[in-house]
């Protein structure tokens, strides 16, 4: 069962806190709690027709980014607690270690990151980066319920956009392109 924290007290009768809907940490108004929902792929709207794999050539460089969601990108090991207790136990996890995460991506070796960044950002609404660094020392706790393990993963957030990607130029054809970019340092926290 997942679980998702607010200032040290567990939500467990609410749906987890996505990306999408970020519930930040108390000290850290920049870190973001919440599950991974990798496999929920959000469509993204289209100004127009979707048609571009029917188009053999493309013009200028281009990312149309078809769908969404959101992935986590663990730094460290994972860190679990066992609530040995008859009642609730708020368990606090600390970032061990720091790392960078870069901009990912697959189905070219040459594509543009800047097009890749700039075009899913537009198209999502949110500020992506290049890259990002989780930094130690970050806290996070939450409330775990009795007889059960308390588990935390810090890293950085990331989303992953598919589209259709064009390299530009003569002869230039549409490509399908996954890119994992960078947006937020955050936890992923559950219970089992």
């Amino acid at each position: 069962m997942l679980v998702a924290a607010c200032a040290g007290v567990a939500m467990i009768a609410t749906p987890p806190a996505f990306a999408d809907d970020p519930v930040p940490s108390p000290n850290n108004p920049d870190v973001l709690v919440g599950s991974t929902p990798e496999t929920e792929a959000t469509p993204v709207p289209q100004d127009g027709p979707v048609g571009v794999l029917a188009v053999p050539t493309c013009g200028a460089r281009n990312y149309k980014v078809s769908s969404s969601a959101n992935s986590h990108q663990g730094i460290g090991a994972e860190q679990s607690n066992y609530n040995k207790g008859t009642g609730p136990a708020t368990m606090t996890f600390t970032a061990q270690v720091s790392g960078t995460v870069q901009l990912s991506y697959t189905g070219t070796a040459s594509a543009d990151a800047g097009i890749i960044l700039s075009k899913a950002s537009a198209a999502l609404g949110v500020t992506l980066s290049a890259s990002i660094t989780a930094s130690l020392g970050n806290t996070i706790s939450f409330s775990v319920g009795p007889k059960k393990w308390g588990h935390a993963a810090y890293g950085v957030w990331r989303k992953k956009t598919v589209g259709q990607y064009c390299h530009g130029g003569v002869g230039s054809t549409w490509k399908t392109v996954t890119a994992y970019s960078p947006w937020r340092v955050g936890w992923v926290v559950w219970e089992s």
